[in-house]
């Protein structure tokens, strides 16, 4: 008998029954603190398995102080895995003791929250990915000074992004961290300006302007920001190839290629001589196409002195039926002083010119060009 336990004997301090709602089926409790001692391999595990539909949890509740679960692991990630058969699961882990991330369970992470510098990164860097953010985004920093940057859709078909400040703001747009603002868009008074684009170039150069008209009657405005006038010019070109069409500075403005390549109405003949009874004719179509036209004659190549003066031109307007409707005729008088020898042409028939020649030389490689200067005009004939 002397191996039995104490409790074999009567003793008036310890019970055979448990308490009442400690036992028989109900829960049990733990005097705190309490601990589960490792296996034989150091490992220590604890499971909370339901059985059936029954669900499993684990309840902390804090009475006036905090409720908490503290991971150590000397050195390795601390980590809170939310496995799935059918998925690869969630994991929460801590990387550094700084860094906490939330991936999958194999380290994939989706997010990572590095206190140390202040940092958030979203989307596994090594893979594409989306971020969304259903409702409006407001960005700030702690050098903002209440000025948040608001990005968010106003409306079923548009969307906004612009600073929370009431006025006087710069809005910069840029490709790198050497061009933060290559765009900006501002509010900042100018005079006569209230809102305007500004794209700007390399550091010191001159930015260009543009702005939209700033009342109901106001006009627009776009031009190279330089004050006072400097050399700075505005170029508008077609295409990377022919990128100067147009270049305006503060004493001209320069125009290329007006109206394209000029069309040939007449081409290059020797014209002989003729008299005031038998004038030398000849005749060449309207330019075709309505606008604005300035149309020349004139010899090439190896000249007489006739050749050589039989130089002249005229201004048209040609309709959209293709008819001359003002404008067309020119006359030049050649030869000696005194003499009857001059060229001329007119158009007649709506869309044909008439040319005579009267002159003792002949009129070598004489041509006739049209060149446009404008496209339709409305209000014209």
């Amino acid at each position: 008998m002397s191996l039995l336990p104490n409790d074999t004997f009567v003793n008036v301090g310890r019970s055979f029954y448990a308490a009442a709602g400690s036992g028989g089926g109900g829960g049990s409790s733990l005097q705190s603190p309490a601990s589960v001692i490792p296996d034989g391999a150091g490992d220590v595990e604890l499971s909370l398995d339901s059985t059936g539909t029954g669900a499993a949890s684990l309840t902390m509740t804090g009475s006036g102080g905090d409720a908490a679960i503290i991971l150590e692991a000397s050195g390795n990630a601390c980590r809170i895995d939310f496995a799935d058969p059918a998925t690869n699961g969630v994991s929460v882990y801590l990387e550094t003791p700084s860094v906490l991330e939330i991936g999958d369970l194999a380290a994939n992470v989706v997010a990572s929250f590095d206190i140390s510098n202040n940092e958030v990164r979203l989307c596994d860097l090594g893979a594409p990915g989306t971020v969304g953010c259903n409702g409006n985004l407001f960005v700030e920093s702690s050098i903002s000074a209440g000025n948040s940057l608001a990005m968010y859709p106003d409306t079923p078909a548009s969307s906004v992004i612009f600073q929370t400040i009431a006025n006087n703001g710069s809005l910069g747009i840029g490709s790198s961290t050497t061009y933060p603002d290559t765009l900006t868009v501002s509010d900042v008074a100018r005079p006569g300006i209230a809102t305007y684009l500004q794209v700007n170039g390399t550091a010191t150069s001159v930015p260009l302007f543009i702005a939209g008209a700033q009342g109901p009657a106001g006009g627009c405005s776009i031009y190279p920001d330089a004050l006072p006038p400097t050399a700075a010019e505005l170029i508008i070109g077609s295409d990377a190839s022919n990128n100067d069409h147009i270049t305006l500075t503060s004493t001209a403005t320069n125009l290329k290629k007006l109206g394209g390549a000029p069309q040939v109405l007449f081409t290059a003949t020797n014209i002989p001589p003729g008299t005031i009874v038998a004038p030398s004719p000849f005749s060449f179509n309207a330019p075709v196409g309505e606008g604005l036209y300035a149309i020349v004659g004139a010899s090439s190549g190896i000249s007489t002195a006739n050749s050589r003066q039989a130089q002249l031109s005229s201004i048209c307007y040609v309709n959209a039926a293709g008819v001359v409707a003002i404008g067309g005729a020119a006359y030049a008088d050649i030869g000696t002083i005194a003499a009857d020898d001059c060229i001329e042409f007119a158009p007649v028939n709506n869309n044909v010119f008439n040319g005579s020649y009267v002159g003792s030389q002949q009129v070598n490689n004489f041509q006739v060009l049209a060149f446009k200067i404008s496209g339709a005009i409305p209000g014209t004939f």
